[in-house]
Order: structure tokens, then sequence, then C-alpha cells
């Protein structure tokens, strides 16, 4: 049976301080860890991961939701060049630098839209994200389902991104869902609905994940939440089709 561990990592932004849930899956082959927090934040995954026993050194595969989401991946490689980083075959040339991330395209674009302190944040957003340092990719996988065990199974569930991949492990019925989903004051909602590229496609995978019939949903912006009757995800998609 898999082992899931979300990790809190936190960063001070200044104004506010943001929790994120990078999460590990260990079997007795594989440690996974699944989306790479911000970037600059080894050392503070080092530390959570030693909270559990585990260290950097000892993570076989990580696996990339979507480029928004490679934070620390270089840095992470860097230190356990055995591993093998997966994306999706969409977000790989993003994550690699081969072309311009979508999210900046989209930032820069929005941007012309804000002034005044709008404008001011928008222009750091942009800037941040012009810094996150990119990285090759060993693996990718395609838009069916590919089964990494007997147990972990990895999705895609595009609609935030293009290439937007997710995990469910089989034998907990646990969705591990990147940004396909988040958490906000214990309730499931759509991830940065203001920078979600395909906002019809995210409801569509939204759908989908609701007939998985999770038992748990660990997201990376929020942590988890129980979802043993699945009212979470109809209540979501009741607000999200009145839209």
């Amino acid at each position: 049976m898999t082992k899931i561990l979300p990790l809190r990592i936190t960063q001070d932004f200044g104004t506010e301080q943001v929790d994120i849930y990078p999460t590990l899956l260990i079997t007795e082959t594989l440690v996974i860890l699944f989306d790479a927090c911000f970037p600059h934040q080894i050392d503070q995954l080092e530390e959570a991961l030693g909270n559990h026993g585990y260290s950097l050194i000892d993570i076989t595969h990580v696996i990339i939701s979507h480029h928004d989401h490679i934070g620390s991946l270089a840095a992470i490689k860097r230190r356990n060049k055995k591993l093998t980083v997966i994306s999706h075959e969409i977000e790989e040339p993003y994550i690699s630098g081969k072309k311009e991330s979508l999210r900046i395209a989209q930032a820069r674009e929005y941007n012309t839209s804000l002034s005044g302190e709008d404008l001011k944040w928008g222009e750091q957003f942009l800037n941040y994200l012009q810094t996150i340092e990119t990285c090759e990719i060993d693996r990718t996988v395609s838009t069916q389902p590919e089964d990494l065990n007997d147990d972990i199974t990895i999705l895609h569930s595009p609609g935030h991104t293009p290439g937007h991949i997710s995990i469910f492990v089989c034998s907990s019925r646990s969705y591990i869902a990147g940004d396909s989903l988040a958490i906000e004051h214990g309730k499931l909602v759509i991830a940065n609905p203001q920078f979600t590229l395909d906002m019809g496609r995210c409801v569509q995978t939204i759908r989908e994940i609701r007939e998985l019939k999770p038992t748990r949903i660990y997201c990376y912006h929020g942590g988890v939440v129980d979802n043993t009757d699945n009212a979470g995800l109809d209540a979501l998609l009741l607000q999200a089709e009145k839209q």
C-alpha cells in the first residue's frame, strides 16, 4: 500500500505567508515527490523530508503537475542526479525552457489591463516567474492514464494548463490534485481561476475526478480534505456550472 505524506512548506512573501503542500508518495521501491515547491526552498524541503525520516537522496522520482510548479526542481536534481523527472509531454517544452512559459505570457498580457498598485503587484509576479530555473525532463506521459506501478496511476487533468497531470492512488482511493483543485476554508475550489487557461476543460476535469470517487483529495494549495461522499466535488461542480 502506498504511504502518502503531504509536506507543508511555508513561503514568506513579505505581505503574507503562503503554505504549499508538495506530496510524498512512498512504496517498497519508490519515493515520489509530486511538485517541487517555490524557488530556493530546497533546504526547507530537505527539512520537511527529514521530519519523516527521508532525504532528497532517497527520492526516486519527481512528478511535476504542470510547469508552474517546477520551483526548486533544478536544485533538487543537482542534489540527486539519479532521480527521474516526469511531466506531461505538453508541459515538457515549458519546463525545460525550450518554449516560454504559458504563465509568463499570460501574466504579461494580464498586466496590460492593470494600473497603480495592481500593476505593481503584476510586475512583481511576472519578474518572479521569469526567475524560475528550468530543468530537463527525463520521461514524459501522454493523455492516456499511465500506471507507475500497480497502485499509482498518472492522469492527464487539463484545464489549469493544457498538460496538467495528477495522481490517483488506487489502494486508498486518494487523488493528488496539483492545481486541478484547491482547498480554501476547508472546501474544494478551482485553483486560481483567474490564471486557469481553459475553464471549460477545467470543469470537465473536475467531473472526471468525481467519477473516480476519491475518498481523500490532496491539494498543493490547501492540504488535504475528506471526500468520502463526493459532496465537496458535487458542490463545486454545481457552483461552476452556474457561472
